[in-house]
């Protein structure tokens, strides 16, 4: 089987990441990280915390491009990321649990006003 001009899928994505690493390394040294809060909000009866982007800035580009398509689930999910929507599924959450999140994210982030 021949390699493409990228090659493998797998050192696609160690360049990938790599050039994550290296991004994020550069914004640290250059003083442009931004911190993500930690947002707490009560699923299934248990108040759980949640380490997310501080504003709609800092988040994924592709929240604004699923928000866009109206796919709120797929923006939650890429919002949260994929660790903490799994924490969060994990407990049982229900969709006012999702709710119930988003608008604690956007009352924090002032996007509500």
């Amino acid at each position: 089987m021949a390699k493409n001009q990228l090659g493998t899928s797998e050192e696609t994505k160690k360049r990938m990441d790599a050039a994550k690493a290296a991004e994020g390394l550069k914004k640290e040294a250059t003083g442009e990280v931004i911190e993500p809060i930690d947002l707490t909000v009560e699923v299934q009866g248990e108040d759980m915390t949640f380490s997310v982007p501080g504003s709609i800035e800092d988040a994924p580009a592709d929240v604004i491009f699923y928000m866009e398509d109206e796919k709120p689930m797929k923006a939650f999910r890429t919002l949260l990321g994929e660790d903490e929507f799994r924490r969060m599924r994990a407990v049982g959450a229900t969709v006012r649990d999702f709710t119930r999140f988003i608008e604690a994210w956007t009352e924090e982030t002032g996007l509500g006003k």
